[in-house]
């Protein structure tokens, strides 16, 4: 029984590795999708506040896990782990800033 529930554990988190995708759409959304068995996240870039690289935790210079943290709206925070952590912020900031201009 217990190698069973470490299976499907297995089976989820590889699903959720997988399948996550993060996309900016032309009306000005965010959209998480962390794979089938969880349901999407649409942030609209309207509320988004900062967007910066972080890390979990670091031992001796060296960090554990690089990620992009989203602040938006009144303290919601989002980690995301983009294979292009540079280009992804720089898209998110050019979204950000053409939203500034039409309001």
């Amino acid at each position: 029984m217990p190698a069973l529930l470490f299976a499907l554990l297995m089976v989820m988190l590889i699903e959720k590795i997988v399948h996550t995708t993060y996309t900016v759409t032309s009306d000005g959304e965010l959209i998480l999708y962390f794979g089938r068995f969880s349901k999407k996240r649409k942030i609209a870039i309207a509320d988004i506040l900062s967007v910066e690289k972080a890390n979990s935790m670091q031992l001796g210079g060296f960090s554990i896990t690089n990620y992009v943290l989203i602040r938006y709206g009144y303290k919601k925070y989002v980690a995301v782990l983009p294979l292009h952590e540079q280009e992804f912020i720089a898209l998110l900031k050019k979204y950000l800033s053409e939203t500034l201009h039409t309001i």
